[in-house]
């Protein structure tokens, strides 16, 4: 059984996905804040040379770069986590918007398939969106205050919303960017 060009590029999306985000939530935990962009950084760059989809990635990182400091800003006044190395800022540090490209990478080449399942795409955010901010927390990049399972909650009931909005965004992402990104 051979496995087509397509879903090679899918499993290493995969693979490079969860390589990043270790290290971006490692570096942090143990005092180096720049690794994780370094890597998400060097990805990035890596999915826009190799890719057909230079357009989509680059609208959905946008979007992805917002959304996410937004997000993860809101998450620190609400009170409901601490960044690890967050220092006196009081907005999402750049180690975790690095992880919001991360994940756009992951939304434009492995997570294609949810395409139109808003309903699936809800559930999967509300379970892995928690599950992301207690593995973080788990391995030191976040401490997630208490009353934990209200933040949780919290933090579910938003990754509800924030999938099926990346789900969506992955085609529609790409008419916020210039024609002049095919030249790249």
């Amino acid at each position: 059984m051979s496995i087509n060009k397509e879903m090679k590029r899918k499993i290493l999306s995969a693979v490079a996905f969860q390589i990043c985000w270790f290290v971006s939530v490692l570096g942090p935990a143990h005092g180096s804040v720049w690794v994780g962009p370094g890597i998400v950084g060097s990805s990035w760059l890596i999915h826009i040379v190799t890719s057909r989809r230079r357009k989509s990635i680059v609208g959905l990182t946008m979007v992805c770069v917002v959304l996410g400091f937004f997000v993860d800003t809101a998450f620190i006044w609400f009170g409901i986590y601490v960044p690890a190395q967050m220092g006196e800022g009081i907005a999402s540090p750049v180690w975790l918007v690095f992880m919001w490209i991360n994940l756009a990478l992951l939304m434009n080449e492995s997570m294609r398939w949810l395409q139109g399942k808003y309903l699936l795409s809800s559930v999967l955010g509300a379970i892995g969106g928690a599950s992301s901010y207690v593995a973080g927390g788990s391995f030191g990049g976040i401490v997630i205050h208490a009353p934990l399972y209200l933040h949780l909650i919290f933090i579910a009931a938003a990754w509800a919303f924030i999938l099926p909005l990346l789900v969506w965004s992955i085609h529609n992402s790409v008419d916020c960017v210039s024609g002049k990104i095919d030249s790249l």
